[in-house]
């Protein structure tokens, strides 16, 4: 089973990756964009076929 989790940075955390992305984008023509936040996507594959379980096996 395949589950997908998103990481990102907490709010109070600087984010200057996100900083350039939004500098950039804002250079490209998107003047309606607020703030980005740049963070990191994982599909993960567990040997395991109920969802719940696979789900709870991933918490820390």
């Amino acid at each position: 089973m395949k589950v997908s989790a998103i990481i990102t940075l907490k709010k109070d955390v600087l984010d200057p990756q996100g900083k350039v992305i939004h500098q950039t984008l804002d250079g490209m023509g998107f003047n309606n964009i607020n703030e980005v936040r740049q963070g990191k996507y994982f599909e993960i594959d567990v040997k395991e076929s109920d969802k719940k379980k696979a789900k709870e096996s991933l918490y820390i």
